[in-house]
Formats: structure tokens, C-alpha cells, sequence
């Protein structure tokens, strides 16, 4: 993997981010517009005029000053929901820098800015990053998060693993475009922020009640099963 300067890049956006900890009062409540059909309903974003939504899809563009973009949303994370995802559409890199321009995805607790999952490593709170510069063909991906198709391809989709304790908790869903040289020209273009279908009681049910026959009939019992109603 080609990422070059990722610790010292990622260093920089993770002492931004505690900064600003506490700034926005976390607000519960479902995840919303993560389509973008609304424009950017529901999101906040650190300047509009660099942070912008066409057909459906939010474009983070390079400030020439602010060392860094960025693009959040607070909401409660569902009880039972596997995991959540976004798309990455489209990017613009540019030529070396030192440190490069870079991307980053991170779901972290609104009011202390700490990571409620699994990060890339200890420098930052991001469990997806990428440097934006030529020749990087690739991010790097924390535990528990899976890229698709293949993680050199446009469109990419990366889903982080959500489930277990983490229901009912108070979330940040958090991209950042940060800045590191002179140059102007990197872009990331995102899509469909979705958190994945909590599996329905009933289908529970049903898959256990399933199980039970498979289970009977391998073993010469299904006469004997009984089902309610």
C-alpha cells in the first residue's frame, strides 16, 4: 500500500477533530438525506461553497486556505443494524505534497470525538483513509470495515460493522478532505450514506423455524414437530 505519509497527515486531523469536541451538542434521531436528494438537509458542513451536492452526490473540494473540509452528520445508531456504509463516487488528486492531501471516514461519539469502532491505527480516528495524491490507488481500511468491489475500483463502497453493543448510541458519521501542500486540486465525491436494514423479528422467526426442520429432517423427527396456530 502506497500510503506515504498517513500517520503524520492523519496526526494532524485527529488533534482538529478533539479540538473541536463538544463545539455541536450531540443530537439523537434517526440518519437522514444520506442520498443527498435534500441537498445538505440534515448535514453540516465546515464552508458550503466547498462543500457541495449535485445529482444526488456531495463533492468535498480543497480550501485554498482552511487545512480542512469536512462534512457530519449526529444521529443514533438503530439497535440491531449491521453496519454502515458510504459510497465513494468519485475523487481529484493532484501531485506530491508532503504531507499529501488526504480523505478520511470516521464514526466517533459526538461529545468526546473518540472512535466507536475499530480505526486504520492509533494516529487516527478514522476507520477508512485515503491520500489523494497521484500514484495512490488505494486506502487503507480499519477491522470490521469491507471495501467493494475491489479496492482500487470507482465507485467504491465501504461498510463499517456496527452491530452489537453499539445500539442506541450516539453517533457522528464524520468525512474530511485535509489539505497538505500548496496545491488546490484534490476533490472527493461521496453517495449513499446508509445504514444497512435491521433484520425484522419475524424473519428471525422464520429463519429459526427453518433451521428446526433441517435440523428434523436430518434426523427423522419432522412428524413431531408442532407449530403454533
Amino acid at each position: 500500500m502506497n500510503m506515504r505519509y498517513p500517520a503524520r497527515a492523519w496526526l494532524i486531523a485527529s488533534v482538529i477533530s478533539l479540538l473541536g469536541a463538544g463545539l455541536t451538542p450531540a443530537q439523537g434521531g434517526e440518519l437522514v438525506n444520506g442520498d443527498f436528494s435534500n441537498g445538505l438537509f440534515g448535514w453540516v458542513v465546515s464552508d458550503p461553497s466547498y462543500v457541495t451536492v449535485s445529482n444526488g452526490k456531495v463533492t468535498l473540494a480543497e480550501h485554498p486556505i482552511d487545512q480542512e473540509v469536512f462534512l457530519y452528520q449526529d444521529f443514533t445508531l438503530p439497535v440491531g443494524a449491521p453496519s454502515l456504509s458510504f459510497t465513494i463516487a468519485g475523487l481529484t488528486s493532484e501531485s506530491d505534497g508532503d504531507p499529501p492531501n488526504a480523505f478520511g471516514a470516521a464514526l466517533i461519539d459526538p461529545l468526546t470525538s473518540l472512535s466507536l469502532v475499530p480505526t486504520v491505527d492509533s494516529m487516527t480516528d478514522s476507520f477508512y483513509i485515503r491520500d489523494l495524491v497521484s500514484g495512490v490507488s488505494q486506502g487503507d481500511a480499519a477491522a470490521g470495515v469491507t471495501v467493494s468491489p475491489a479496492a482500487d475500483a470507482l465507485p467504491l463502497t465501504i461498510s463499517v460493522a456496527i452491530a452489537g453493543p453499539l445500539g442506541g448510541q450516539n453517533a457522528r458519521i464524520l468525512f474530511r478532505l485535509l489539505s497538505g501542500g500548496t496545491a488546490t486540486g484534490s476533490s472527493v465525491t461521496l453517495d449513499g450514506v446508509t445504514l444497512a436494514a435491521v433484520p425484522e423479528p419475524g424473519g428471525i422467526v422464520l429463519l429459526a423455524t427453518g433451521l428446526a426442520c433441517v435440523a428434523a429432517l436430518s434426523t427423522g423427527r419432522l412428524t413431531r414437530l408442532r407449530f403454533p396456530g
